[in-house]
């Protein structure tokens, strides 16, 4: 499960909103909201085990994250992210493999 909530309240999302992630390469990756209907902006992703989106998790391991854009019902949230936090996401998901 990948979770991003973010620190200002940017409007209501649900799971017909998207997550973007854009690396530094300029590649970019989007998927559906797996949160249900919230208003704090709360995002979340299933990206492991059975349940999870494997294309997704083969992007942010072999990408480092440049940003993330969060979509809410009205409107759109961006967050840039430094190379230290983005090297530590994708160490994460890598790391997501030794988990049985």
């Amino acid at each position: 499960v990948f979770s991003v909530s973010p620190s200002t309240n940017f409007g209501c999302t649900d799971e017909t909103g998207k997550v973007y992630f854009i690396a530094e390469d300029g590649s970019k990756y989007s998927s559906a909201n797996g949160s249900s209907f919230n208003c704090d902006g709360r995002s979340t992703l299933y990206i492991g085990g059975m349940l999870g989106n494997r294309t997704i998790k083969k992007f942010l391991e072999e990408k480092k994250i440049k940003s993330i854009r969060l979509e809410s019902r009205k409107s759109y949230n961006s967050f840039d992210l430094d190379s230290d936090v983005a090297e530590e996401i994708r160490q994460t998901i890598v790391c997501m493999n030794d988990i049985k």
